[in-house]
């Protein structure tokens, strides 16, 4: 709770709090929650996945400027780094796998409403962030990255999948 303290002291957007209020109601309990070792296991390795996953690209953008989630700054350059070459926002995917990692350990109706509302959320945020790139002075570098990214990390997979244009990956 002191991490949601410390976020409206200072200054963190009202939409940039919302993720951590999220993670907060992934862990509130509603009622007994009788564990399933094998969920309790898949969603461990989700869990880790996604430390992993958040890790990887916090290295890749290390000593570099990047902005909070909603932000109305324009991007100054185009991330290549790390899991930045295949993903679009890693740190994005690390919280939907976390989120969906913590409802799979301990379902519930409410928590699998929580992770739908932040897919929605971060992919809201995503297209945001697609926009503020199309507007900036990286534009024409970030289209060129963006379709090397598609062709070469998604070659192997038929181009018939809906999925592969979702904006959280692009």
């Amino acid at each position: 709770m002191c991490g949601i303290v410390a976020l409206v002291r200072n200054g963190a957007s009202p939409l940039a709090q919302l993720i951590s209020f999220a993670f907060v109601a992934l862990l509130v309990r509603q009622q007994q929650v009788d564990l399933n070792i094998m969920l309790v296991a898949t969603g461990a390795i989700g869990l880790l996945a996604s430390l992993v996953l958040f890790e990887w690209a916090r290295r890749a953008v290390r000593g570099r400027l990047f902005s909070y989630i909603f932000s109305s700054d324009a991007p100054e350059f185009i991330c290549r780094d790390g899991p930045f070459a295949s993903i679009r926002n890693p740190f994005y995917a690390s919280y939907l796998l976390a989120m969906v990692s913590t409802a799979v350990m301990m379902p519930s109706a409410f928590r699998f409403l929580v992770v739908l509302a932040m897919v929605a959320y971060f992919t809201a945020a995503a297209v945001y962030e697609e926009r503020k790139f199309a507007r900036s002075p990286v534009d024409h570098e970030y289209a060129q990255h963006r379709r090397f990214r598609l062709h070469s990390s998604f070659s192997s997979v038929s181009s018939k999948r809906s999925w592969r244009n979702s904006p959280l990956l692009r």
